[in-house]
């Protein structure tokens, strides 16, 4: 028996992505997605191990806390990725992330405001300014997004990625890849 959670977050989950397929490969062959006959756009998410450290409360508060997470952070292309998921109520300012930002999950906003945030990522601490909330969703979602401009080269080349692709009009779905992409080891 399914629960009604379960077919809810399968709900919201198709209402929130705007794509038709999900290719999953490391994050080094992201970029060539776009180029594949048939594809309009490519949709890179990059998950990494990482650590948030930040400040919980209002600013320069004496009951503001020093709060640490440590899981997953996950870098987009941010124009890509706000053409992908309808989540967002201001898309265009989730479209215009840039590095040195990162929208974080209203689940770990819920006791006050974060500032002063600081993204280990790699070996590498990032000073980071608040952009905006994840909303709270049924379906597993990001909990911590940047730009992939905030990431360094090294740290994307083998991350496993998850790219959305939204195909061309008229690309039937279950031929949307030039046989030319099809080459062993290209698209997983």
């Amino acid at each position: 028996m399914t629960s009604a959670i379960a077919v809810g977050a399968r709900a919201e989950h198709h209402d929130l992505i705007d794509a038709q397929l999900v290719v999953t490969s490391p994050g080094d062959r992201t970029a060539q997605l776009q180029q594949v006959e048939g594809v309009a756009l490519a949709s890179p998410s990059t998950t990494l191990p990482g650590q948030l450290v930040a400040w919980q409360g209002t600013k320069g508060s004496p009951n503001a806390l020093r709060q640490k997470w440590t899981g997953q952070v996950t870098a987009i292309n941010p124009h890509a990725y706000a053409a992908t998921h309808r989540w967002s109520r201001n898309r265009a300012a989730l479209s215009e992330l840039k590095a040195g930002f990162i929208y974080v999950s209203a689940a770990d906003e819920d006791q006050g405001r974060l500032h002063d945030l600081r993204l280990i990522l790699d070996g590498r601490s990032v000073e980071l300014t608040r952009a905006g909330v994840i909303p709270v969703l049924l379906a597993p979602s990001e909990t911590f997004l940047v730009s992939r401009a905030t990431v360094p080269d090294k740290a994307l080349r083998d991350a496993p990625s998850e790219t959305l692709i939204q195909l061309a009009p008229g690309v039937p779905r279950q031929r949307p890849c030039s046989p030319a992409s099809r080459r062993r080891g290209w698209v997983r």
